[in-house]
């Protein structure tokens, strides 16, 4: 499939996929027999209009890798009420008819008359199914822009919200956004750490494995090498030596670790570090002893007063700013639209239980 193709089929392609995820749908006969009542080829309405199964199914399938149907049924009514919304604007029809006419026109000219049929066969979409949802897409972009303030009220385009970050703002925003920042036009530092971890099993209990990893922290410090206590003593990676790849202090899960990382130097050997169980209970399964293994020096953002560090600033302030906005109107459109889900898409009810009421 050529790169248009795959564009216009995802494009044109608001999608799901069967009830649940690696699950044909629920027969009739089986929705029937739970107390449910369903409508054939529709899994939801969404203000005026119907998603369809096929909807469904092709905007599953549209992604790569495919997502997941709740995903994939919450894109389809966010577009759907964009586009509900901007048909309600009441842009000129003329003017949408102008602006399709000219994308089709420009699209035959790329691909050719044949090759642009061709790829309206391939895409599975009839040419008036095609214009139709450029249509609605075109709808979907007036309401968006109007509310981003970047056309007016008419669709007409002129900036009516200011979304500009002057100087105070942006040195505020500054100090809140640094750690991106410093991803962004910086390299932080990164340390290669060597593990080596004693299980509470494997030692015979919480406080034998306390007093094993003191130990071997003390007789690390002291000179003995680290990497012959790994393979001796470690529960962790013995044939690695215990060692990890190149990471950045600030990311690491375990805080300790990361501040240990953050302020040693190569050599450093830490404190036995208690190891807790996964499942949240608190409860310490082994001791931890990190030696920093090697060290990179990484290299601060240019300080604020720099263009090129603003410039970031501004791009970043202007997309938080207009993704705040897009979720508070989005929000206004949800809370006042109807919705309803046929229940195939949830779990049916299990033995005994009623039927769940229709949403």
């Amino acid at each position: 499939m050529t790169p248009l193709a795959s564009l216009l089929l995802a494009a044109l392609s608001p999608a799901v996929a069967g009830p649940r995820e690696g699950e044909a749908a629920p027969s009739p006969a089986e929705l029937a027999s739970a107390g449910w009542v369903t409508v054939d080829g529709v899994c939801a309405q969404v203000g005026s209009e119907v998603i369809t199964w096929r909807d469904l199914e092709r905007r599953v399938q549209s992604s790569t890798p495919p997502s997941p149907q709740a995903k994939a049924l919450e894109d389809l009514r966010v577009l759907s009420l964009m586009a509900q919304a901007g048909a309600d604007l009441g842009f000129p029809p003329e003017r949408l008819e102008e602006i399709v006419s000219h994308n089709q026109e420009a699209q035959r000219r790329k691909q050719g008359a044949r090759g642009f049929a061709d790829l309206l066969a391939e895409s599975g979409i009839d040419p008036q199914a095609a214009r139709s949802e450029q249509v609605r897409q075109l709808h979907q972009d007036v309401w968006r822009g109007i509310q981003l303030g970047q056309l007016g009220p008419g669709g007409e385009q002129r900036v009516i919200r200011d979304s500009y970050a002057r100087p105070g703002i942006l040195r505020s925003y500054s100090r809140v956004r640094n750690r991106a920042l410093q991803s962004a036009l910086g390299e932080p530092d990164r340390v290669r750490l060597q593990d080596l971890l004693v299980a509470a099993e494997q030692a015979g209990g919480r406080e034998a494995a306390a007093a094993l990893a003191a130990e071997l922290a003390d007789r690390a410090r002291e000179g003995e090498d680290f990497s012959l206590l790994v393979e001796e003593f470690s529960a962790g990676d013995r044939a690695g030596q215990g060692l990890s790849d190149w990471l950045e202090p600030d990311r690491l899960a375990d805080r300790a670790v990361g501040g240990f990382a953050a302020a040693a130097a190569p050599g450093d050997v830490s404190d036995p570090l208690p190891l807790r169980h996964r499942d949240g209970s608190g409860e310490v399964v082994g001791y931890r002893i990190v030696r920093l293994h090697e060290r990179q020096e990484g290299r601060p953002a240019p300080p604020f007063a720099n263009r090129e560090t603003q410039a970031w600033l501004r791009r970043d302030y202007e997309g938080a700013w207009r993704n705040a906005v897009f979720e508070r109107e989005m929000g206004a459109l949800f809370a006042g639209s109807h919705f309803w889900v046929d229940p195939a898409l949830e779990a049916p009810p299990a033995a005994g239980e009623a039927p769940r009421p229709r949403p």
